[in-house]
């Protein structure tokens, strides 16, 4: 029995070593996470297409620098129990916490150069895990690679979440425009 097992045993080295290598792609595997968001449930959103923007739930603060602006205005934005949970299972539903930290177009795709760029960076906590993602949109691909196009699904909900708040309303309208 044992002598067959040691076979089994070095025929699987011998197949592991002699199978063709696999390049790693850059979305990890996706990481059990409970399916309602936990009580430390916060993030930070920093979005800067043109103006700069940060919401940061764990503060309940919105900091907004308009365009041509050097002077941010913050305010006091706490989003609702449901706003987050509705983040939390986006973010579930596109793997967010298997995301890289910096998300890069493939390079077996066109790609072109995009001005002006936007750089986003979210950073999520629930629980005792956190994981922070960047993207900055110079490079373009068409159609947009699935880990943008994800990601810049989450970033577009928040900004609705964000914009749907009547404080943000109140903000002064900017005096320039982002080409």
């Amino acid at each position: 029995m044992k002598t067959k097992a040691l076979g089994i045993t070095l025929l699987f080295i011998v197949l592991v070593s002699c199978s063709p290598v696999v390049t790693a792609v850059s979305i990890k595997a996706a990481i059990p996470m409970p399916t309602v968001h936990s009580d430390n449930f916060a993030f930070i959103l920093n979005d800067s297409p043109c103006e700069v923007n940060v919401l940061d739930t764990n503060k309940g603060t919105f900091i907004h620098t308009p365009v041509d602006e050097t002077t941010p205005i913050t305010i006091s934005l706490r989003l609702t129990d449901d706003e987050l949970e509705s983040v939390y299972q986006r973010a579930l539903s596109i793997n967010f916490f298997g995301l890289p930290s910096k998300i890069v177009a493939p390079d077996n795709v066109k790609q072109w150069m995009s001005t002006p760029s936007g750089t986003y960076k979210l950073s999520i906590t629930n629980g005792a895990i956190t994981n922070s993602v960047t993207w900055t949109s110079d490079i373009i691909t068409q159609p947009l690679f699935t880990e943008a196009a994800q990601f810049m699904e989450l970033i577009e909900l928040i900004r609705k979440i964000i914009k749907s708040h009547p404080e943000i309303q109140k903000l002064p309208k900017p005096k320039a425009a982002c080409a």
